[in-house]
């Protein structure tokens, strides 16, 4: 495998996806899936808060819901290796509560491998989330779908689904969250022009007190390779509104990567 096609698999690895023009089955099957969580979101607008159940958890887990009428930004700062090249990144996202149970959010990021000689990847996007039970004698279990497009160093489209599950066991609240994703990099890379990749990451979120998370979990990844190994975090919240988090991910495989990532969220309500 030539070192161009690394680098074609570090993109796609994180996220970096360009548009090619082509349209597939994947695509509209995403646009049915995004067609039936808005008209679910609306007809369930008139929920009760979660705040009222929410503020209890993990700092980690709020995160992954927004109550309807909430305004959330994020803005992230992130550097990784794989193949021996440097990564940086820095991304933004912007959700919106449109119920207790669906939000819509639209994002963005800038990436530069100096040590490539590549041009910097610009990508955007789209994701919504779907929470279908709230946690209480059952799990939490919520799912997801999105849609990037990038230009800049290659040229791709990336369609993704998802799912998050979570379970309180005092004192910490255990997660899963899964997803599968397809990169579509059209004619832009000869012999890569479908990148395949699921990923599965267990993890023990622990809240020290209402303002600090720690957490600690698994990661295992499969695209033209198999990866694995073990990620921590931790989580602060400086007001109610504003959190910060930080995350390093360290795995093995064929190449092995790591990761440090540090993002700030800020909540409008």
């Amino acid at each position: 495998m030539t070192r161009r096609f690394d680098l074609v698999e570090q993109v796609s690895s994180t996220h970096f996806s360009v548009k090619t023009g082509r349209e597939s089955q994947l695509g509209a099957l995403l646009s049915t899936v995004f067609i039936g969580m808005i008209s679910a979101g609306h007809a369930l607008g008139s929920e009760s808060p979660l705040s009222e159940s929410r503020d209890s958890l993990p700092l980690t887990i709020q995160a992954l819901t927004t109550d309807r009428g909430e305004w959330v930004g994020t803005v992230g700062l992130a550097t990784s290796q794989r193949f021996g090249v440097d990564q940086y990144l820095v991304s933004t996202n912007v959700a919106w509560g449109l119920s207790s149970r669906f939000q819509l959010a639209f994002n963005s990021s800038h990436s530069e491998m100096p040590d490539a000689a590549l041009p910097a990847t610009r990508r955007y996007g789209v994701d919504s989330r779907f929470l279908i039970n709230r946690e209480g004698r059952y799990p939490g279990f919520q799912v997801s779908a999105g849609v990037d497009t990038s230009d800049g160093a290659l040229e791709a489209n990336q369609y993704r689904i998802g799912a998050a599950v979570w379970k309180s066991i005092d004192p910490v609240v255990l997660s899963l969250t899964a997803s599968v994703e397809r990169t579509d990099f059209g004619s832009s890379v000869p012999g890569a022009n479908t990148v395949n990749t699921w990923s599965l990451q267990p993890i023990v979120n622990f809240a020290v007190n209402p303002w600090v998370t720690l957490t600690t979990g698994w990661t295992l990844r499969k695209d033209q390779t198999l990866e694995h190994g073990g990620v921590w975090g931790l989580a602060v919240a400086a007001s109610p509104n504003a959190q910060f988090f930080f995350d390093y991910q360290q795995t093995s495989g064929p190449y092995g990567a790591s990761r440090f990532d540090l993002r700030y969220r800020h909540i409008f309500n």
